[in-house]
C-alpha cells in the first residue's frame, strides 16, 4: 500500500511541475 501511495506522490509531484511549467510558459506568452 505504501508503494502505490509512493507512486501516486510521484505522479502528483511530476503533474504539478508540468502544470507550473505550462502556465509560465503561457504566462511568458502573454507578456511578449
Amino acid at each position: 500500500m505504501k508503494h502505490a501511495y509512493e507512486a501516486l506522490n510521484l505522479v502528483f509531484s511530476l503533474a504539478f511541475v508540468a502544470g507550473m511549467s505550462a502556465l509560465a510558459v503561457a504566462v511568458g506568452k502573454a507578456f511578449q
